[in-house]
């Protein structure tokens, strides 16, 4: 189990949650990353991307799986599922 970082917690409340406009801007503008999540036509959020470093690279997709929420690392594409206790390998 990898232990949870500092904003996973708050970034797992925002997926399902539903949004006025398919994307918003950063969801953390006070913090050294970039949380950026997009909706799907129905306005909930079903994708978040993470860009560590602000540097305009995506270095985390998340997702959801049924009612699993999926966190893919860039570039090597290694995906975990996300426990209250920590990140579980897929």
């Amino acid at each position: 189990m990898i232990p949870l970082r500092e904003y996973d917690a708050y970034i797992s409340r925002w997926m399902g949650v539903s949004l006025e406009t398919e994307t918003r801007k950063n969801l953390l503008p006070d913090y050294d990353w970039e949380v950026n999540p997009y909706a799907n036509e129905n306005g909930f959020v079903i994708r978040i991307t993470v860009d560590i470093g602000r540097n305009g690279r995506i270095d985390e997709e998340w997702s959801t799986f049924g009612d699993k929420i999926i966190r893919t690392t860039m570039p090597d594409n290694d995906k975990f599922i996300y426990t209250p206790d920590g990140w579980k390998s897929n």
